[in-house]
């Protein structure tokens, strides 16, 4: 399970009781790597916090992500980064339109 080479074991263990384990191995370690590099690309740095309550935004699309996020960068202002980390709600949110 390559999700704890990069969790801390709290987390890592919020993840195993909130998500079936064949999900967990099922997800693509490259791709998750792909969308923690574009959330740091970004200024967004709570991303375990996004990991341990969005597990799901690690399975999408990078690309569709990335212009998902760009929008909402737009609509948020130049303060995006602070208000997303203060309310990840936004990213469920984000998540909700890339489905």
């Amino acid at each position: 399970m390559f999700l704890e080479k990069y969790l801390n074991p709290e987390n890592m263990q919020l993840i195993k009781e909130e998500y079936e384990e064949s999900y967990i191995t099922s997800m693509n370690e490259k791709n998750f790597l792909k969308v923690c590099s574009l959330l740091k690309k970004n200024n967004i740095y709570c991303i375990d916090d996004i990991i341990v309550n969005y597990l799901d935004l690690f399975m999408m699309d990078e690309s569709k992500l990335e212009s998902k996020l760009e929008k909402l960068k737009e609509q948020l202002g130049k303060n995006y980064s602070f208000i997303i980390g203060n309310d990840l709600r936004y990213i469920g949110n984000l998540m909700e339109d890339i489905s």
